[in-house]
């Protein structure tokens, strides 16, 4: 009998500690872009919004979306700089900064552009890393150029 509640206890143990001694893994958060934003750039609304896609980038997870308000973003001003995506984390453009669906948004309206200004090399890129998860939605993508200086359409 000692040896049956013994077994017991041990069951009970082990199927509390996968309920509660395990920390559940992060959820998907949406992450905020708007050029115009003055809030304390956390990222989390679109008050408070990343003014750069760099930043947005950086603290992006997989699962993650971004949202991109409208506006011209620039990866940087080095040749060298690209906004470099990430896998499982999708981007998304064509808001207004108002939504709070994606399915609100509209990308004919809200114009996002990622430009290099004919001076980035690539304006957006993927290493091998990054699968067929990551996404790019609803953004023009314009003004690479090649190491030639050549513009690349």
């Amino acid at each position: 009998m000692r040896r049956e509640i013994s077994v017991i206890l041990a069951v009970v143990l082990a199927a509390t500690c996968g309920v509660t001694c395990f920390a559940p893994a992060a959820e998907a958060a949406v992450i905020y872009v708007d050029a115009s934003a003055g809030g304390s750039g956390s990222g989390r609304s679109w008050t408070n919004a990343h003014t750069d896609l760099q930043a947005a980038l950086e603290a992006a997870s997989s699962g993650d979306e971004i949202w991109v308000s409208t506006g011209t973003y620039s990866p940087g001003s080095a040749p060298e700089d690209t906004f470099e995506m990430k896998n499982g984390v999708r981007i998304y453009g064509g808001f207004a900064g108002t939504e709070t669906r994606r399915s609100q948004r509209d990308p004919a309206v809200s114009i996002t552009v990622l430009s290099g200004g004919n001076n980035n090399y690539h304006v957006v890129t993927a290493d091998t890393g990054v699968g067929n998860s990551a996404l790019l939605d609803g953004l023009t993508v314009t003004g690479g150029k090649l190491g030639n200086g050549e513009g690349v359409p």
